[in-house]
């Protein structure tokens, strides 16, 4: 295998599985955002080898039945938490037609990582909320995958100025990490108002006109006063 710079463990194992019989086409296959990864991946396969690559939703590349698949075949399925159904029946098609399979997500001992040939590890900021290094991003190891394919099956060898590139995508991983936390709060908020106008709704079903009354005094107008007992002075302003 090329001397290829600083790869990822994962990576290089992956890699060294495919060595010796390099893959006549590539498969990316993958659902929901797991799938929108897939489409620069495509890219800059198409824009530094001319392997064949193909892209499908899980289920359909598993409906689709292509003869396409088989031993001389890579296919590449990324799930975040490794247990979306339809990717991993997709990893278990694939290895059915003898296909090679590499899977990406977080828990390498996921259905996903059980059902490929290969397991590559990632972390994801925007299922945890915690930040995490972009090195160590989904993006990050597949373009570490697909440059070391592109040099493995003839192209020129780019990881090292990969390498040095991927620091680059920290702020779009951060972004991403304070998207998951306002969307939390939002989620958070929904679902206090929910149960908050359930219970009302169920209480107006046994509460006389008086009941109900008194009942709307103890809730604030403008949505602050609330304390124990939801007690609320509106003379206090």
């Amino acid at each position: 295998m090329p001397t290829l710079a600083s790869l990822h463990d994962d990576v290089t194992a992956a890699l060294a599985g495919v060595q010796s019989a390099p893959p006549a086409r590539v498969f990316f296959v993958a659902c929901g955002g797991s799938l929108s990864i897939m489409y620069p991946a495509k890219f800059l396969l198409d824009q530094h080898s001319a392997l064949p690559s193909d892209l499908f939703n899980a289920a359909e590349f598993t409906a689709r039945a292509s003869k396409g698949v088989g031993s001389d075949s890579l296919v590449i399925l990324c799930s975040m938490t490794g247990t979306t159904r339809e990717t991993v029946a997709a990893a278990e098609f694939a290895r059915s037609r003898g296909a090679r399979t590499i899977g990406l997500t977080t828990d390498v001992d996921s259905p996903l990582g059980k059902a490929c040939d290969h397991a590559i590890g990632f972390e994801a900021p925007y299922t945890t909320g915690v930040p995490i290094d972009a090195r160590n991003s989904n993006y990050a190891r597949m373009y570490q995958l697909l440059i070391g394919l592109v040099a493995l099956t003839g192209g020129e060898d780019l990881s090292a100025p990969l390498m040095q590139s991927l620091a680059a995508l920290q702020p779009a991983i951060d972004r991403a990490a304070i998207e998951k936390l306002r969307a939390d709060q939002l989620a958070n908020m929904e679902a206090l108002s929910k149960r908050m106008s359930e219970a009302i709704g169920d209480a107006a079903e046994v509460l006389t006109p008086e009941q109900r009354k008194k009942l709307a005094d103890r809730f604030p107008p403008d949505g602050r006063g609330w304390g124990p007992g939801w007690h609320h002075d509106r003379d206090r302003g």
